[in-house]
């Protein structure tokens, strides 16, 4: 049983290694791990924002963005923010961020902004879902701004479950090969990495979705009214699927 239990682990190869090799694995998983978070902290800095790539967990934006697709942020106080950009901004006592487009805006000369947003794919503005009493975002409240579909990501990831194959396999690391695969196929799923990468419509979204809400969004002169909103929104898909590759 015991015989059992190590070979489906895995154990058997950790247990032949002596000290140095075991060493020598440590020391480049630790490479790895902190080669990733190097990468993460220079997109940071390079973005100004706490977290340049988040996941759309929802169909909101629908059909600019679909759910699992991964957007690339920046947040620079000298690029400002217009109507018709798409923000990710969080709201205080919830943890996931959301991801809309601006549907109205308001500046003073200090630099200090007020922003409503809308989903593309929702019939109402976000007031609903901001902290109670709180009827428009501000600097503090957004995460970035959407500059585009994060296709070296997903790249990335699916050339991540290969490398990692051949790194377990070549240096006979099985103690976390079932983890590392369960975690990466949980991961494709979740986020549709193949899909992304496979979708010709998809390549054809990266870019479309903030130049179309630009030309066709409402104004921010606050006199738009809900039925013009949802129209807005049938005139984006169409221009949108005006853009699609046809099969």
């Amino acid at each position: 049983m015991g015989n059992f239990v190590v070979d489906s682990l895995g154990l058997s190869d950790v247990l032949k290694m002596d000290k140095r090799q075991l060493l020598y694995q440590i020391l480049n998983f630790g490479m790895i791990v902190s080669t990733a978070l190097m990468i993460w902290k220079g997109l940071i800095v390079m973005t100004n924002s706490e977290s340049p790539i988040v996941v759309v967990l929802s169909g909101s934006m629908e059909p600019a963005f679909y759910r699992g697709d991964l957007l690339f942020l920046t947040n620079h106080r000298d690029e400002p923010i217009r109507v018709g950009d798409i923000v990710v901004f969080k709201i205080e006592g919830r943890e996931i961020p959301i991801v809309h487009r601006v549907l109205n805006l308001h500046e003073k000369e200090d630099g200090s902004i007020k922003v409503l947003t809308k989903g593309d794919n929702n019939r109402d503005h976000d007031r609903g879902l901001y902290a109670p009493g709180q009827l428009w975002l501000q600097h503090k409240d957004i995460v970035g701004r959407a500059k585009g579909l994060a296709y070296f990501c997903y790249a990335v990831f699916v050339s991540s479950q290969f490398a990692w194959d051949v790194f377990l396999v070549t240096k006979h690391w099985s103690l976390l090969a079932p983890v590392l695969r369960l975690n990466l196929v949980h991961l494709k799923k979740r986020f549709n990495f193949l899909w992304a990468i496979a979708s010709r419509q998809s390549v054809v979204r990266l870019g479309v979705g903030s130049d179309i809400g630009r030309r066709y969004w409402p104004t921010n002169d606050g006199n738009d009214a809900p039925e013009d909103n949802e129209e807005v929104v049938v005139v984006v898909r169409e221009d949108i699927t005006d853009h699609l590759i046809p099969k």
